[in-house]
């Protein structure tokens, strides 16, 4: 969206625009072209739709650390709309079906972890690991109720996201991009608080 309004405005506004140099910058990186081209496009709903995890982290036991990137896969299956009927959803569909769709159970998804090995880039998350690395199931996380808008404004007034895990036996990778996002999320924690 930032890249679009950018592209919008004059060639001298631009240059003076500080968040276009940043996107000029991230454009003429070299990961930036293979992360568009791997992204993927929500194009499903939330309950059928897989989430990759790009950072790596570290599991550390016993003095052995292995490391690894989450993947959350829907039990149900993944299923995505065409572009046809994609267009005939409303600008709110993710969030309008999601209270008819707990009425019948739970929504669950497996939580994975793929391993990565001897050699595998992992202080960047823009180096995607190869599909044959081995996965392993950690888990099941289920979404069993959604929030009314007053508890949910609360809450999201309460809970800040934080990348860096801070439990034990559970390490963040050097990947620098883990720091930055610490502190844009602390920081929008401390708006929405001061909201």
């Amino acid at each position: 969206m930032l890249l679009k309004l950018c592209l919008n405005f004059s060639a001298d506004t631009r240059r003076r625009c500080g968040s276009c140099r940043i996107q000029n910058r991230v454009r003429s990186h070299v990961s930036f072209d293979i992360g568009v081209k791997n992204r993927s496009v929500l194009n499903g709903i939330v309950a059928t739709e897989k989430f990759f995890g790009i950072n790596a982290f570290k599991f550390v036991k016993e003095g052995k650390a292995t490391t690894l990137r989450y993947r959350i896969v829907p039990v149900a299956g993944e299923a995505h709309f065409d572009t046809e009927a994609l267009q005939t959803k409303s600008a709110t569909y993710l969030f309008d079906e999601f209270p008819e769709r707990l009425q019948a159970g739970p929504i669950a998804f497996k939580l994975l972890a793929q391993i990565a090995k001897e050699g595998d880039i992992t202080d960047d998350a823009t180096e995607i690991w190869p599909e044959e690395r081995e996965v392993v199931e950690l888990g099941t996380l289920e979404i069993e109720k959604t929030l009314g808008d007053e508890e949910s404004r609360a809450q999201q007034k309460r809970i800040i996201f934080d990348p860096i895990p801070r439990v034990e036996g559970v390490e963040a990778s050097n990947d620098p991009l883990l720091k930055v996002r610490a502190n844009v999320y602390l920081a929008s924690g401390e708006q929405r608080r001061s909201a």
